[in-house]
């Protein structure tokens, strides 16, 4: 009897630890992001300033680095802008449970099994118009992007060039459905107006251009 209680014991002892790595592991993975979606694509207009000396790169903390609170659909981090080349590059994530939430609410509208089921764009808004609440400003494209996955998550590092940054208040990343007009969602990743304006140094290596 006394070896039956100690293998109970022993057994609870080790599912308690079983839980508490997992709820750890899960933690943990909310935040982690392979080591390509935080380095820096390799552009043309990156290697040329770093090359001339010129290279001079920022982040910022993404005070909301999601779609929304109650979906949470999709998520960005790690974004780093180059003023002088006009570079910006940021890191989107998803979780696989995204791509099943999305396949039941469009059913045939959406391919979850695409090589690249959502497409990418940022608006850099420069205020409003003379009525006041038309937001206006430029959109861009992707010139390059790199793709990964991890455990349950999928990630998309996106380099977007010529990006004006003069007079720009924040930029939004939108993400669509392959041919759709209205997003999915929308993330500001990078705000420089009265209320933040934060930005820290990012030092861009050598490895992360070659």
């Amino acid at each position: 009897m006394k070896a039956v209680g100690r293998a109970i014991k022993i057994f609870i002892l080790v599912l308690i630890f079983l839980v508490i790595a997992a709820f750890a592991f899960r933690f943990w993975l909310q935040s982690y992001y392979p080591e390509g979606m935080r380095r820096m694509i390799p552009t043309d207009a990156l290697r040329d300033a770093y090359l001339a000396g010129t290279l001079e790169a920022k982040t910022q903390e993404i005070r909301v680095g999601y779609e929304d609170p109650d979906e949470g659909l999709f998520f960005a981090d790690h974004m780093v802008v180059v003023p002088s080349t006009g570079s910006l590059q940021v890191t989107v994530r998803y979780n696989k449970s995204t791509l099943l939430a999305l396949s039941e609410r469009y059913g045939d509208g959406f391919d979850a099994e695409a090589e690249a089921p959502f497409v990418y764009r940022i608006f850099c808004s420069t205020g409003t118009a003379e009525d006041g609440e038309t937001i206006v400003g430029e959109t861009y494209l992707p010139l390059d992007s790199r793709k990964d996955s991890f455990a349950m998550y999928y990630y998309e590092r996106l380099a977007f060039e010529g990006v004006e940054l003069d007079g720009v208040y924040w930029i939004r990343l939108e993400i669509y459905r392959p041919g759709e007009e209205k997003p999915e969602g929308s993330i500001v990743i990078y705000e420089n107006h009265e209320k933040y304006n934060k930005f820290e140094e990012y030092k861009v290596t050598s490895e992360e251009l070659s």
